[in-house]
């Protein structure tokens, strides 16, 4: 795989631009189950009022309201109210109206919670906290004392009814409060989705820009990356000798120049969006899961350790055929590139049908590497949906005990099992990768070896220059032997080639004139002795230099596209790119 990302290493700028929208997508979508939780517990179970000490209240409820309450947390209540002029009020009643911060709102709730609820159930039924308002001496003062006795004998009462209810009874408390001052509690309610829909809005917008960011981004980084593997391969190959091109074979560097680098470039540019996000949103979404405190966080683990087994199995199991598909995609070019170019020759023998069954026969073996890897791999969704599902069910079945009891809101376990899901999409994620990152590792390292084999014909260190040549060329006692064969095809070849004359090296097939040929211009280095050009070693010359000085017309002629001139043309650089006249056509 680090092959894969070293090519990722020019473009660090904009790997980190993707961060940086990642991280802003994937905080716009944690955020978003956190606003539907309080729409379903705020908006609409408690009227979309957050807190429990009410904006407005009377002076009737404002001293009721401290019924229960120790010397310190009458202190801290009175503190957050200031009153107003009765005069100023629309029906002249006395109010209190609230002017504590959010911050200290949020620890009041927790704070003020029990007295206020105790006071609340005391003056209104006094059923459900066994607390009789009428047994309270009116005339005398509690003293923090009595106030901690009649606390005590109610705290199991408390414990029993469970934190999200009694903070439900928080809740209506404050509503009742803000009633009885006049608020229109309807409309703070309508108000308050409206606000929390226009945050869920405007996270969703920032979340769609922030994508199509990383979109284009990762789109363009891939898009670079291709691009930059084609230059160096093609670079390189053009380089090669003949025995490079030998070692891999013709078809073989085909498949590494196209589908290869294609399976990279698309690898990259999902590897930027896919497995760049699922690790912050993973991550993210335990985070939000603990800080919901529903204690079900056992849940995700089981259930991130059942997926983690599952890839890992499969991927395992999948990972070496696929690195015998590609060799296997190779040897299926390399036998269609034979059957395409020798078609005449295969006609004129009556060999179609063997030549077929050949055809056939490296297809079918690939055909089933691909199906034993695609049969592996269809267990992958249907596997990790039945543990969504399962998720599911586990959290649905545990929460609705806790719902029941008191000890959580409905909305709780909404965005848990949102959370949830964030999580194991994550995982996914990064499974949908683990299909295709081993075939890309794979086809990277195919690429990586291309590139890193040196030709074995280079260029002096310090070459031979020459004005004019003479064209004289010597062979000095050559001999040479193909890479990896046993016997040498030349052996002690000496003679004299004059320029004027014509040298014609005579011999039957199979004797070594092609290879012969093919030594002069280096498309290999002799294995023994020299090759002169005008009494300085051709390996003495740049590559350049000797091949602009030598005429050379193959056995089996190349036609290029374009024209017929432009074909003509070739060798000379100069005209090569000349628009034809008619009459050079």
């Amino acid at each position: 795989m680090s092959k894969i990302f070293k090519n990722l290493i020019p473009y660090w700028r904009w790997i980190i631009l993707i961060f940086v929208f990642l991280i802003a997508q994937a905080y716009c979508d944690l955020a978003l189950p956190a606003y539907t939780s309080d729409i379903i517990d705020v908006g609409i179970q408690d009227h979309g009022i957050e807190h429990i000490l009410p904006k407005e209240i009377t002076s009737e409820d404002y001293q009721m309201a401290q019924t229960f309450m120790l010397s310190d947390e009458k202190e801290k209540f009175t503190d957050c109210y200031e009153a107003e002029d009765a005069s100023k009020s629309d029906d002249s009643v006395a109010k209190y109206k609230l002017t504590a911060d959010s911050d200290t709102l949020d620890k009041l709730d927790e704070e003020l919670l029990v007295p206020l609820v105790m006071a609340y159930q005391a003056f209104q039924s006094g059923e459900q906290m066994d607390v009789d308002a009428s047994a309270i001496p009116q005339s005398v003062a509690l003293d923090d004392n009595m106030i901690k006795q009649i606390r005590s004998k109610v705290q199991e009462k408390i414990d029993a009814v469970g934190s999200a209810t009694l903070k439900s009874m928080g809740v209506t408390f404050a509503t009742k409060c803000d009633e009885n001052a006049g608020i229109d509690v309807d409309a703070n309610q309508i108000a308050y989705l409206w606000r929390a829909g226009a945050k869920m809005a405007g996270f969703a917008a920032i979340m769609l820009i922030a994508a199509c960011v990383v979109g284009f981004a990762a789109s363009k980084v891939g898009a670079a990356v291709g691009r930059d593997l084609r230059e160096k391969t093609f670079s390189k190959v053009v380089g090669f000798s003949n025995a490079e091109i030998n070692k891999f074979s013709t078809a073989s560097l085909i498949t590494r120049s196209t589908n290869d680098i294609q399976q990279i470039q698309m690898v990259t540019t999902m590897m930027l969006r896919m497995v760049l996000y699922a690790p912050i949103v993973g991550i993210g979404g335990i985070i939000k899961v603990a800080q919901t405190k529903s204690g079900m966080e056992w849940v995700i683990a089981i259930a991130v350790a059942a997926i983690m087994v599952f890839i890992f199995t499969l991927v395992g199991i999948a990972m070496p055929k696929f690195k015998i598909m590609q060799s296997l995609v190779d040897k299926v070019n390399l036998v269609s590139r034979e059957i395409l170019t020798g078609l005449s020759v295969i006609r004129a023998f009556g060999r179609e049908k063997e030549e077929e069954k050949r055809f056939d026969e490296a297809n079918r073996e690939l055909t089933r590497t691909q199906l034993f890897t695609n049969r592996v791999m269809t267990f992958m969704m249907p596997g990790m949906s039945m543990i969504m599902y399962c998720i599911t069910l586990g959290i649905v079945w545990v929460a609705a005990g806790r719902i029941d009891k008191g000890s959580m809101q409905v909305g709780t376990m909404t965005a848990f099992i949102t959370y949830a899901m964030m999580i194991v999409m994550s995982f996914l994620m990064l499974s949908a990768m683990s299909i295709m990152l081993p075939r890309a590792g794979v086809a990277a390292e195919r690429i990586d070896e291309v590139i890193k084999t040196n030709s074995t014909v280079n260029d002096p260190k310090e070459p031979v220059t020459e004005a004019d040549h003479r064209g004289v060329i010597r062979f000095n006692h050559v001999d040479f032997r193909y890479p990896g064969a046993k016997e040498d095809v030349l052996s002690d070849i000496d003679f004299v080639a004059e320029p004027g004359k014509t040298t014609a090296i005579i011999g039957s097939t199979g004797c070594g004139k092609s290879t012969l040929v093919n030594l002069i211009p280096r498309f290999y280095d002799v294995t023994g002795g020299s090759i002169e050009l005008d009494g300085h070693d051709i390996r003495d010359y740049t590559l350049s230099e000797l091949r602009e000085s030598i005429g050379f017309v193959p056995q089996k002629g190349i036609l290029f596209s374009g024209t017929i001139a432009s074909n003509l043309r070739f060798g000379k650089a100069c005209l090569l790119y000349t628009s034809p006249s008619p009459r050079d056509a």
